[in-house]
C-alpha cells in the first residue's frame, strides 16, 4: 500500500502554516500563536511518524485480478486478433489498432491521395466513435463487474460484427468492424494501476518490458533476490501478477489472429459471425447475472455516480491511525488526495451521495477535535 501523498504545491503537510479559523484562536497573542505552531509541529510529526510505521507493518498487495476478469479480458483480446486477421484477408484491412492508419492518412496526404488518405481517416474516427459509445455507457475507467453496462458493449460489439458481415461487400464494413474495436477497448481500461487494452499490444508489450527491466533492476541490487525486505516482497509479486496478465492478453491476440486467418480461408467473410457470437454470448450471460442475479435495473446508472474510495478510509483506520489532528483542511484534503490516487490502491465503490455526506461527516469530526484541542 503506498503511503499518503503529503506534498501539495511543493510545501509538506507539515509545513503548511496552522489555521486560526480551523482552530478557533484569534492571532493576535505572537507567544501564544508560536508556542501553539511548535506543539502543533510536534504533534504533527509524531502523528506521521507513527502512521508511517503502521503503514510499513501492514503492507499489502494491490494487484490482485479475480479469474473472472482474466478470462474474460483473454476472451476478448482472442476474439479481436480474430476479428483484426479476417479484416486484414476479407476486407483489405487493419481495423483493431489505428497508429497505421493515422499514419497512412499522413502518408496519403503528402502523396496526394486524397481519396485514400479519407478511408484511413475514416478507419480512425469510426474506432473513435466506438470509444465514444463506450465512455457514454461505462462511467469509469476502473473495472466494476456486476455493475457497469458491460452487456450494452458487449452486444453492440456482436451487432456491429454481424453487421459487417452482411455488408462486406460493401466499403462501410470495414469501419463497422473498427467501430466495434473501438467499443470493446473502451470497456476496462484501467486495473489497480495496470492499462488493459484488449484490441491491441503496443501498451502491453511496453508495459510488459517495463516490468522485466524493473524486476530484473531489484534483482541486481538484492542480490537475486536474497536480500529482498516486506516491501520488495510485494512490489514483486505485484509486477508478476501484473505481468502474468498482461501477458495472457498478449498470447490470447496471437492465437486470435491465427484462429481468424484460418477461418476465414474456410469461410471467407462470415468468420466474422464466430467472434460476433463469442462476444454476444458474454453480454447475455453477463446481462443476466447483472440483471436476475444482482437485481440491478437493466439500464443503470448506479456505476456512473460511485466513487472509488481507498478500503481504509472507509474502515475508518485513517481517523484513527491518527492520535491528534491539528488542521481541518489537512484532514479532508488528505482524504481527496487518496480517492483520486484510488488507482493504485484496494478501492471500494460507494454511491456518490454516501461518499458526499461522508466528507462532510469527517469535516465536522475534524472541527471537533480542533475545538476540543484548543
Amino acid at each position: 500500500m503506498q503511503p499518503i501523498a503529503e506534498e501539495q504545491n511543493g510545501k509538506t503537510c507539515s509545513e503548511r502554516p496552522e489555521s486560526s479559523t480551523a482552530t478557533g484562536i484569534r492571532s493576535d497573542d505572537p507567544m501564544r500563536e508560536r508556542s501553539r505552531s511548535s506543539n502543533s509541529s510536534k504533534r504533527t510529526t509524531s502523528s506521521r511518524s507513527s502512521q508511517a510505521s503502521k503503514e510499513l507493518k501492514k503492507v499489502s498487495r494491490v494487484f490482485m485480478v479475480s479469474w473472472k476478469i482474466r478470462t474474460g479480458g483473454v476472451v476478448l483480446a482472442l476474439c479481436a486478433g480474430m476479428v483484426n486477421a479476417i479484416a486484414f484477408k476479407a476486407l483489405a484491412r487493419f481495423v483493431s489498432h489505428q497508429t497505421g492508419n493515422l499514419s497512412k492518412v499522413g502518408l496519403h496526404i503528402q502523396a496526394d491521395k486524397g481519396h485514400m488518405a479519407g478511408d484511413s481517416a475514416l478507419l480512425v474516427f469510426s474506432f473513435l466513435i466506438g470509444s465514444l459509445v463506450c465512455g457514454f455507457l461505462i462511467g469509469k475507467n476502473t473495472i466494476h463487474f456486476g455493475l457497469a453496462l458491460y452487456d450494452f458493449c458487449l452486444l453492440g460489439v456482436a451487432s456491429l460484427l454481424v453487421a459487417t458481415t452482411l455488408l462486406a461487400d460493401h466499403k462501410v464494413a470495414r469501419y463497422l468492424a473498427a467501430g466495434a474495436c473501438g467499443l470493446q477497448n473502451g470497456m476496462a481500461t484501467i486495473w489497480t494501476g495496470a492499462v488493459v487494452r484488449t484490441t491491441h499490444v503496443t501498451g502491453l508489450l511496453t508495459d510488459v518490458g517495463l516490468i522485466i527491466g524493473r524486476l530484473l533492476s531489484m534483482l541486481l541490487r538484492k542480490r537475486c533476490g536474497k536480500t529482498f525486505d516486506q516491501v520488495d516482497q510485494v512490489e514483486a509479486a505485484d509486477d508478476l501478477s501484473k505481468m502474468s496478465v498482461l501477458s495472457s492478453l498478449v498470447l490470447g491476440f496471437l492465437v486470435g489472429v491465427s484462429v481468424g486467418a484460418v477461418l476465414e480461408q474456410a469461410i471467407d467473410e462470415y468468420a466474422f459471425l464466430i467472434p460476433a457470437a463469442i462476444t454476444g454470448l458474454m453480454g447475455l450471460s453477463y446481462s443476466a447475472y447483472r440483471v436476475w442475479h444482482l437485481k440491478q435495473h437493466f439500464f443503470s446508472t448506479e456505476e456512473m455516480e460511485v466513487v472509488d474510495v481507498p478500503e481504509d478510509i472507509i474502515t475508518g483506520s485513517v481517523l484513527h491511525e491518527q492520535n491528534e489532528n491539528d488542521d481541518v483542511d489537512h484532514g479532508v484534503d488528505e482524504v481527496m488526495l487518496r480517492v483520486q490516487a484510488r488507482q493504485t490502491a484496494p478501492v471500494t465503490s460507494v454511491s456518490r451521495s454516501a461518499f458526499l455526506h461522508y466528507e462532510a461527516e469527517l469535516a465536522e469530526e475534524f472541527e471537533q477535535r480542533s475545538r476540543a484541542a484548543s
